[in-house]
């Protein structure tokens, strides 16, 4: 029996204007690890899309040898397991005309010299992933033999309804590598309404600190923020205005001063003047209690004191001068400033947590 490695992509609607290619290297990490944990630290090239599968981001057999290798971390595909990738966007909501093909070109890398590719294949879907297309093998097949094994470069083409593609290794024995996916597609008549950069959330010490950007902006009316306890029910906590069209980048922020206590989970519900929506992937931070942040005194002259809510503990603590240069570092909540020069500090505190705080102090003997 056979087992699949898959890597699984859906686009949905996420390609626009006359033509546009999208580049994803998969990164760079110091070890392997999982599509999970590479997604969380924010590590993929494309932030807009989500990443999630149960496959490995490595750092090993980096690509080479072809035009545009980006030599940095690839996605592993093992023989033996059933790994998946799978990539999503926003959902569904445009209506496109007049689309083309469009083109999935990547690096492979076979690591087995008897290997031709035969066990590496490709298929398309136009319904989301409920229904596959007949699997495509490597064209042309890789040369076998002494000497073969390395990175190749291949492209699959698919029709313009296509939204959704995956590749799958089908052998029980060979592995393979991809890196530098690149999607282009040839679109004469959907044009996208916003290209989200990135979004993320981050605990502060009263709230949790919502940012975004944009890429592109072609209609766009607003975001509405929503949240969730458990990352199925939202409901709208705030809106942010959109600029409407634009073609640079775009730094967007909402601050949100009551979450829940416990993890927030949160998405944008961007919408177009006309109506139609699209939802951000989902981010997430944890909010523990309402206590106080308290640093004391301030000024100080010697020992500064550090009070954090509830049970909360200090992972790390940093001093910077007013040039951003750090002066010291620390790691209890009681911090000895003997020695510093007297002046103006920003104190950074960042707790087990995760979460950051932040508090001006003024040193003086």
């Amino acid at each position: 029996m056979k087992n699949i490695c898959t890597v699984l992509i859906i686009l949905l609607p996420y390609l626009g204007k006359a033509q546009q290619t999208l580049v994803e290297t998969f990164g760079t990490v110091s070890a392997t690890t999982t599509i999970a944990a590479h997604e969380a630290a924010g590590n993929f090239d494309l932030d807009d899309l989500t990443y999630s599968g149960t496959s490995s981001i490595r750092n090993t057999s980096s690509s080479s040898g072809y035009s545009g290798a980006s030599g940095g971390a690839n996605v592993f595909f093992p023989g033996n397991i059933n790994a998946t990738l799978t990539v999503q966007r926003f959902s569904p909501n445009l209506s496109c005309a007049g689309v083309n093909a469009t083109t999935i070109t990547v690096g492979l890398r076979k690591e087995d010299i008897g290997e031709n590719g035969n066990n590496f294949t490709f298929q398309y879907s136009t319904d989301g992933g409920s229904t596959w297309s007949v699997s495509v093998g490597v064209s042309p097949l890789l040369p076998v033999g002494t000497g073969t094994t390395g990175w190749y470069l291949r492209s699959w083409n698919t029709p313009g309804n296509a939204n959704a593609f995956r590749f799958q290794n089908t052998s029980s024995l060979s592995t393979f590598r991809i890196d530098d996916l690149v999607i282009t597609n040839n679109n004469a008549g959907c044009s996208l309404p916003v290209r989200l950069i990135s979004f993320k959330s981050e605990a502060q010490a009263t709230g949790i600190e919502l940012s975004w950007q944009t890429g592109e902006e072609i209609g766009n009316s607003h975001f509405d923020i929503e949240r969730s306890t458990d990352a199925q029910h939202f409901e709208s906590i705030g809106r942010v205005s959109g600029k409407g069209n634009s073609s640079v980048k775009q730094v967007y922020s909402f601050f949100d001063a009551s979450p829940k206590n416990g993890p927030n989970y949160y998405r944008l519900k961007q919408i177009d003047f006309d109506g139609k929506f699209e939802y951000s992937r989902i981010v997430s931070a944890a909010f523990i209690g309402t206590g106080i942040f308290k640093v004391y005194p301030n000024p100080v002259s010697s020992m500064l004191r550090i009070e954090l809510p509830g049970e909360t503990e200090i992972g790390s603590a940093f001093l910077y001068d007013l040039t951003g240069c750090r002066v010291k570092e620390f790691s209890t909540a009681a911090l000895k400033l003997e020695g510093i020069d007297n002046g103006i500090y920003f104190l950074q505190v960042q707790t087990k947590d995760g979460r950051i705080f932040r508090e001006r102090i003024l040193k003086m003997n």
